[in-house]
């Protein structure tokens, strides 16, 4: 990473960012640091430098053609790079540990035992080095940005703090709260409410959150309250979903459903606390209606186990996240969004689509109702109301949504997406001023 001549090392801020999740499906951590650098190079006072680290090896995990990855390296101030070069077979191994539903745990045993990098703990630290060069070792501002705090990270920050005393780390939004209830997943089976406080905050310089909601729930876990600040959701603020429009970031649309009420249902997660019998239910009814055009966008063909008789009808089509098209393109195709506990949910509200929250669905209670925003169904009775309303006149259903929802998805939006007043894009610069200040001051 080389600085701008005209930067000099007392005042350019060196930023690290590590990408952990570039095997997921749809770019995940690529989606959240994206907008965060985006505004952070429309500063005009903000000297800064910007290396990313993708840990794991060069491998077909990333696709260097996916227009939000050439957009990210397109950045003036922003590079890109892998932590590992392996061997190809290794690359291979990888790639079907990742994705083979079969042969995924017999790949994973064998990582274990013949990967090089797996093999060479005492070496991480010179690995490391290598890659991070010699303006890491020398920086006297040295700022790393992580989207997650976990036993996964802790060594690789404690390592880039052993290179460089002066470093400082700040964990940045992955996503923001949609749950209401603590008990979310279908392994959470604790006997007690007591809050757990987490020591991992020990580690962290900044913890960079989403609402005020979440920052009174890392309050109560034990951070110091000096450490945490709330910036809204930059994934999915107004500014970046026009910037994501005007550069045509999201690719194309589907073109079916010329004609007809068009529903995107956005399938939950296997580890939600969902009703799956009931989910395959409320899927098979809404195809019932040939009015409806209805594409299902999920995380693994495997769930639910929908049957060839729904998959087969005409109006049905299922879709893997972010393989056929991304999901905001499918959210802007869509009239109405349905949804049971997905982050993405905010890009529906922001794109104003008539968004519906199938309540009998899951165990969970989510903030948006809450808040009162979207529709929320509380039994199969009220979804054929709203689908004779939309395959009546979705025109007059719009309006009704609006009139009857548009303050409490406003007030929604302001709180979690933008996180308050003000744009989110200024406070993500604020933020990052305020860190680069702080290197600045004697310790």
């Amino acid at each position: 990473m080389q600085r701008d001549n005209q930067q000099s090392d007392n005042s350019a801020l060196d930023v690290y960012f590590l990408i952990q999740r570039e095997e997921k499906i749809g770019h995940k951590d690529i989606d959240h640091y994206l907008p965060f650098f985006y505004f952070l190079e429309q500063a005009e006072n903000l000297q800064f430098q910007a290396k990313g680290i993708i840990v794991g090896a060069k491998n077909r995990f990333i696709d260097s053609q996916d227009k939000r990855t050439h957009f990210l390296c397109s950045q003036s101030h922003v590079t890109v790079e892998y932590l590992y070069s392996n061997p190809v077979w290794i690359d291979a191994l990888e790639y079907v540990a990742i994705k083979s539903v079969f042969w995924g745990r017999p790949a994973r045993l064998m990582l274990k035992v013949f990967s090089p990098r797996r093999k060479s703990k005492n070496n991480e630290l010179n690995i490391w080095k290598e890659k991070l060069g010699h303006d890491y070792l020398k920086s006297k501002s040295p700022l790393i940005l992580a989207l997650h705090l976990n036993s996964r990270v802790i060594p690789v920050i404690n390592i880039f703090r052993a290179l460089n005393k002066n470093a400082k780390w700040a964990v940045i939004p992955h996503g923001t709260s949609i749950c209401d209830n603590a008990m979310v997943m279908a392994s959470d089976m604790g006997l007690t409410n007591e809050i757990k406080v987490q020591n991992m905050f020990q580690y962290v310089d900044y913890f960079v959150r989403t609402s005020e909601r979440e920052k009174d729930d890392a309050i109560a876990e034990g951070i110091d309250p000096d450490k945490v600040v709330v910036i809204g959701s930059p994934r999915f603020c107004k500014e970046w979903l026009n910037i994501k429009t005007e550069n045509c970031l999201d690719g194309p649309m589907p073109e079916c459903g010329k004609g007809k009420v068009k529903i995107l249902f956005l399938i939950p997660k296997r580890h939600i606390n969902i009703f799956t019998e009931e989910l395959i239910r409320t899927i098979d009814f809404i195809s019932r209606y040939d009015d409806i055009e209805l594409i299902l966008n999920r995380s693994s063909r495997n769930y639910p186990p929908l049957s060839d008789e729904i998959l087969k009808r005409q109006n049905v089509h299922d879709y893997l996240i972010s393989t056929d098209y991304s999901t905001s393109s499918l959210i802007e195709w869509a009239d109405l969004v349905f949804h049971s506990a997905t982050g993405i949910l905010f890009e529906s509200f922001m794109r104003n689509k008539i968004t519906v929250f199938p309540r009998y669905l899951t165990s969970n209670t989510l903030i948006s109702e809450i808040y009162d925003a979207g529709i929320t169904l509380k039994n199969r009775d009220e979804l054929r109301n709203l689908c004779i309303q939309a395959t009546t006149s979705l025109t007059e259903l719009q309006h009704q949504y609006f009139t009857r929802y548009g303050e409490n998805n406003a007030r929604y939006i302001e709180d979690f997406v933008s996180g308050g007043k003000g744009s989110v894009p200024n406070k993500i610069i604020s933020v990052v001023e305020k860190i680069r200040s702080d290197f600045s001051v004697p310790v």
